[in-house]
């Protein structure tokens, strides 16, 4: 079997709530950010995407290190 139907899909709702965000997040940050998802975390099929959770502990992770910049930057314009 091949390799990417091994993992769990979902639907970008049910991974925006797996993540613990309302159902929009991730199809708002996959506009937001198109060219930065590594290849083979998303499947496009004719009306909709599935993410797997490789790509899910992917988003999570950049997510994290997106709010401390953002918290950085907004510590900074405080601050100065």
């Amino acid at each position: 079997m091949n390799k990417k139907f091994q993992q769990q899909w979902y639907s970008l709702g049910e991974g925006s709530e797996k993540l613990g965000y309302a159902r929009g997040y991730l199809s708002q940050w996959l506009r937001r950010y198109e060219g930065e998802i590594p290849e083979g975390v998303i499947y496009k099929t004719r009306n909709s995407k599935l993410i797997n959770d490789e790509g899910l502990k992917w988003i999570k992770k950049q997510t994290k290190k997106k709010d401390v910049l953002v918290n950085n930057s907004l510590f900074t314009r405080i601050n100065t």
